[in-house]
């Protein structure tokens, strides 16, 4: 076998354990997600919608996307949530765009995680309200927040692009990761 054969082989299988590595970071975090939200924010299993999927079409094109969780309070989704391992600031957008267009109106807030580092972002402003994990509210002051917020659609003229925005992040997801 040449040397640059055996080299290709070894940056294959190096890329192989980094996957294996992320992935196994990633399900640890959505671990530890699920049980801040159930053990200290008082949120249901059945409050949370796990490995959410959504089918988004633009200009002839549709595709799956998906979340780790939604928090869905009294028939609305409340949150959607996006655990990853490291890079929070490449995850902040692609939750922003998931939130705006999936449902029938803006999810009201988004948060993305590695485990170490939060965002909980206004979806409607696209702004970051915390990076503190405790400001995630607690299940009876989400549900006094959701009843107070006028659940509105994305504006139609920016729909599109911000679809487009969606798919774009996840058309760089390696095809044989799971989301």
């Amino acid at each position: 076998m040449s040397s640059e054969r055996q080299r290709e082989e070894l940056a294959a299988e190096k890329a192989r354990t980094m996957d294996e590595i992320e992935r196994l970071q990633t399900e640890t975090v959505r671990g530890e997600m699920l049980r801040f939200l159930t053990e200290h924010r008082g949120y249901a299993p059945g409050d949370i919608e796990r490995d959410k999927e959504f089918r988004v079409g633009v200009a002839g094109c549709e595709e799956t996307v998906s979340t780790d969780f939604i928090i869905k309070l009294q028939d609305k989704r409340f949150m959607a949530i996006k655990c990853a391992a490291g890079a929070v600031d490449s995850r902040e957008r692609h939750i922003i765009s998931l939130a705006r267009v999936v449902d029938e109106y803006q999810i009201p807030y988004c948060l993305v995680t590695d485990g170490e580092n939060t965002r909980v972002i206004d979806t409607m402003r696209g702004e970051i309200i915390s990076e503190d994990l405790y400001s995630v509210p607690r299940k009876e002051e989400a549900v006094e927040l959701l009843q107070k917020t006028k659940l509105s659609p994305y504006s139609p003229e920016k729909l599109e692009r911000e679809k487009r925005i969606l798919l774009a992040f996840e058309a760089v997801r390696c095809p044989n990761a799971k989301p």
